[in-house]
């Protein structure tokens, strides 16, 4: 197997291939079944990452809980009760950890990061990803509707990301997206 270094206007990336037979100078390469097949790189190692709106089946936030997961980060999932966070989050596995938060409301984001931090130890990654939407023609959208998005959207992004900052600063790190 070789590295090789590819270049594009997003920056260098890096590519791991595997050695091909050519099929008795054919010019057809053909991989052997009995190789190996690439290791997956453990990036998240060690890291604990909370994931918002993590819990609805086929969701963003799941692929993203089992990606991060793949790649070493004890998950912690929050979501709806309705949702069944715990039971999401055992479904990826024993290290992982489902809890109920409503991210609208700032005290229910407060006593989770609370809690997490209390079951987890310290919290690497901050991923905001519950949001909501409405099933509603442009025309038949009411204010309460649109505030209903903005809450979800808006405001649990600021409360859940207050809620983990101090102890993100107290560790001089921390990723939220």
């Amino acid at each position: 197997m070789q590295w090789l270094a590819k270049t594009s206007s997003a920056g260098p990336s890096w590519a791991i291939e595997a050695p091909k037979k050519d099929l008795e100078g054919s010019g057809i390469h053909h991989q052997p079944t009995n190789e190996k097949r690439k290791k997956v790189i453990m990036l998240l190692q060690d890291r604990v990452a909370v994931i918002s709106g993590a819990a609805t089946p086929k969701g963003i936030g799941l692929a993203t809980a089992q990606l991060f997961a793949e790649h070493g980060a004890a998950v912690a999932i929050l979501d709806l009760e309705r949702q069944a966070p715990a039971q999401v989050a055992a479904s990826i596995g024993k290290t992982h950890r489902g809890y109920v938060c409503d991210v609208t409301k700032k005290d229910q984001c407060e006593s989770v990061a609370q809690q997490i931090i209390q079951d987890l130890g310290a919290v690497d990654i901050l991923i905001n990803n519950a949001g909501i939407t409405q099933p509603i023609r442009i025309m038949g959208i009411e204010p309460r509707h649109y505030d209903a998005v903005l809450d979800v959207s808006l405001r649990g992004m600021l409360y859940l990301s207050q809620a983990f900052i101090p102890h993100m600063i107290s560790r001089g790190k921390g990723s939220i997206a």
